[in-house]
């Protein structure tokens, strides 16, 4: 079964076209490669990755700031 964005449905109903180059038209090349369980843990792993950066980048404004990351106390500003 072809997903939603591999079908152009997804583009159409959010009334969008898929150009070359576009970030749909990723999606859709890479929704053709894969199917739907391969696309599936595709996606988790592109979410892991993404929180994974989003802690690095916190934890390194906090070095600049010099405040130690677990600092936090519950209660404080109550």
């Amino acid at each position: 079964m072809p997903s939603l964005f591999a079908s152009g449905r997804c583009s159409r109903r959010l009334g969008i076209g898929v150009h070359p180059g576009s970030r749909l038209n990723a999606w859709a090349n890479a929704a053709e490669h894969h199917d739907e369980e391969q696309f599936a843990a595709l996606v988790r792993d592109l979410a892991i990755a993404l929180a994974i950066a989003l802690v690095n980048a916190f934890n390194r404004g906090n070095v600049i700031v010099r405040r130690p990351a677990g600092d936090h106390q519950p209660g404080r500003f109550a």
